[in-house]
């Protein structure tokens, strides 16, 4: 060995302090957070439990119990129960509204589709026979189905 191993100064420390082989600087390693209130809360209302309901049993989140509990106390007549739970309510039940006019809306569009496909199956058979264009024949028919705003 020679001096300039022994030697002592930045990146170089004393030999008797270096890391062994094998060892690592943090053996511990790094420590763990400490678990949020809302991830213990979490944790807990998603852990299933056994359920005995009208003489039927399975197994249910506890959020799920807890949901049925607070709506139970409110059909009870218990206001606080029962405001707590409305700002749900209402947003389920706009929820609910924007579905089914989403619905209404394609079953209308599959009803027009369906009306506008015979017209243009009638217009082709008469086409076929000679009756006149086939514009002049949907406008001819067109008020039998629907009309659109500008045709009004």
């Amino acid at each position: 060995m020679s001096h300039e191993d022994d030697e002592v100064g930045y990146g170089r420390p004393p030999k008797n302090t270096r890391f062994k082989p094998g060892k690592s600087g943090n053996p511990k390693g790094r420590p763990k957070r400490p678990h949020s209130m809302e991830n213990l809360i979490d944790k807990e209302l998603s852990v299933k439990v056994p359920v005995k309901e009208n003489g039927r049993s399975f197994t249910i989140r506890k959020r799920e119990i807890l949901v049925k509990r607070i709506m139970q106390k409110a059909l009870e007549g218990d206001l606080k129960a029962a405001k707590f739970l409305m700002p749900f309510i209402e947003k389920s039940e706009i929820k609910n509204i924007m579905m089914q006019s989403q619905e209404d809306k394609d079953r209308q569009d599959a009803v027009y589709k369906t009306a506008s496909n015979i017209l243009q199956e009638i217009a082709a058979m008469k086409r076929e026979a000679g009756l006149g264009s086939p514009e002049e024949q949907i406008k001819a028919m067109t008020p039998v189905f629907r009309r659109g705003p500008e045709e009004e």
